[in-house]
């Protein structure tokens, strides 16, 4: 009695296909874990870019106007130090997006039912 549209007719050869397939691929833990390492790595390089990239942009500020000025070395100094602090920050809210959900807004805290 043998039927052709019987489903477990190649059942055995079906599963040996699908394990040698499936033993060919990467776990989902493995893939998820390789996408989490790339993710950080990129967050790392755009936090030194931000701190690095003040710094530069607030030094490259002093020295203009250390030249169009006349005011040499303290345009160049205190625009490093602005530099500086606009980098320290841009790193510290880049660091504050990290665990936030995409695409959510933060919770309005008052409530506006309220007469």
């Amino acid at each position: 009695m043998s039927n052709n549209n019987d489903p477990f007719q190649d059942f055995d050869k079906r599963l040996s296909e699908a394990t040698h397939k499936k033993a060919g691929q990467k776990s989902e833990k493995q893939d998820f874990e390789s996408r989490e390492s790339k993710s950080s790595m990129g967050i790392a390089f755009r936090i030194g870019i931000e701190m690095v990239s003040g710094v530069i942009v607030g030094g490259g500020l002093g020295l203009l106007i250390d030249h169009y000025f006349g005011t040499s070395p303290w345009g160049m100094i205190i625009f490093f130090f602005l530099g500086c602090a606009a980098g320290i920050l841009n790193v510290y809210k880049a660091t504050q997006r990290i665990n936030r959900p995409v695409g959510l807004k933060e919770q309005d805290k008052t409530d506006k039912s309220d007469p």
